[in-house]
Parts: structure tokens; sequence; C-alpha cells
């Protein structure tokens, strides 16, 4: 005796939802969260206080898309993911969040701060006494070198110019001086700031990019300002810093 369409049951309740482990587990969060909003309640009318332990995601991260698939054995993408995270989010916010820690835990991953896994180094000085230290930073092609330095005025230079007169257009200097002149008028720190492009080669190497060994032009404010024909600036040429 065959079976009408109406008598067959899915294997999972939520196996139409194409994702049936993931709904299931966003619909298990909200149902630890609903557990915890009447333990709230019953602490409230008991006139109990409760205590945040939120400290224990301190140094955690929720787990990335790709781990989060090959948990629940689903196809998930970055949408399934953000979907997660605020759900769990409120699971973790919750007053009584901690009581799901190690359920919490389950779907987190450890990252150290920079706190613990790096120790500040101690303050450098100047022959005249005055406090500094320097760090190096990269993005893309662009290498930077900044210093700041104590006891100072909230001066800031960048190559050796004051930054003001990086940008020869009024425009460009009052949108890049808003938030540096409030900088320069709180701070008695000085900012001293180092940049310079480099071409990586093939074989790992660094060469730092100049006339003579450069396959590419680094267009600068006075090579923009002295260029005369459109034609004379192309894709080829143009090698952007930063």
């Amino acid at each position: 005796m065959g079976s009408s369409p109406s008598d067959i049951v899915s294997f999972h309740p939520l196996f139409y939802t194409v994702q049936p482990n993931f709904y299931q587990t966003l619909s298990d969060m909200v149902a630890k969260l609903r557990a915890l909003d009447v333990h709230e309640d019953k602490m409230i009318r008991e006139g109990k206080h409760f205590v945040d332990k939120k400290e224990f995601l301190i140094g955690e991260d929720w787990i990335t898309a790709d781990k989060l698939s090959m948990m629940l054995v689903e196809k998930l993408n970055d949408f399934h993911r953000a979907q997660f995270v605020k759900t769990i989010e409120r699971l973790t916010n919750h007053n009584y969040g901690y009581l799901e820690k190690d359920y919490i835990n389950g779907f987190s991953r450890f990252v150290a701060s920079q706190s613990e896994a790096l120790e500040a180094p101690d303050l450098m000085y100047k022959s005249e006494g005055r406090p500094f230290m320097t760090s190096d930073g990269r993005r893309k092609s662009c290498w930077s070198k900044a210093t700041v330095v104590g006891n100072g005025v909230g001066k800031y230079v960048i190559n050796g110019v004051d930054f003001r007169d990086m940008f020869p257009r009024q425009q460009d200097r009052k949108q890049a001086s808003s938030g540096i002149e409030k900088y320069q008028t709180e701070s008695t720190n000085e900012l001293q700031n180092s940049t310079e492009v480099r071409q990586i080669e093939n074989d790992g190497s660094v060469v730092e990019s100049t006339p003579e060994n450069s396959p590419t032009e680094t267009i600068t404010v006075e090579r923009i300002e002295t260029v005369q024909e459109p034609d004379d600036i192309t894709m080829d040429n143009i090698q952007y810093i930063g």
C-alpha cells in the first residue's frame, strides 16, 4: 500500500530550511535565552542580586563560517555566520549568560590579546630626557615608521614636513586636519612619521622604489600639480601610496 505525500514525515523538523542543523542551533540558543529570562525573573522576585561574570569571554572570538560549517556539517556562508553571531551575542550579553559558559565556549576560539601575547616595551629616552617610542607598520607596498615623543607641543610631522604642508589644496588640508588639530590642541606628545614605497620582487626581496630602480612612477602631490595633459597619467605609470 503506497503512502500519500501527506503521510511522509521529514527526517528533521527543520528539513525544509535546507540548513536544519544551523537553524536548530539558533533555536536552541533562543530556548536557552528564554530559560535565562525565567531564571532572572526568579532572582528578581527573591531579591537576589546577580553577579556579572562575562569576563570568561575576554580574549575570545567567534568561530569562522568555515569552522561553523564543519561543526554543523552544512554549507554555510558569511550571512549565516552573521545570524549566528547576532543570536549567540544576545545569549552572551544576558545578565546570566555566564551560566551557559560551557555551551558558548563551544562556538568560540581563543585569541590571545596583545596585552597577553606581548609585553609593552620600556620607553626610550632622547639625550635631553624626553621619552619616545618607535613602531613600524606596512600597508600593501607602503612602509611606515612612526615615532611618538613625549613632553612636546603636539607637532605632527610626515617625512620631515608639517602635515599641513603635505596638502597644497585648501579643501584637502581642511579635510585632513579636522582630527589632527584636535590632537594638537589636547596632546602634549609629538608624532613623527616617515613613509616610503617599496617594490616586492618575485623572490621575496624588497627593493626601495627610487627613480633609478622602480619600473613605476610614484605620483606625489607635487607631481599631480605639474601634470599638464591627462594623457600624461596612465594606469601603467601610477603607483599609489598607501
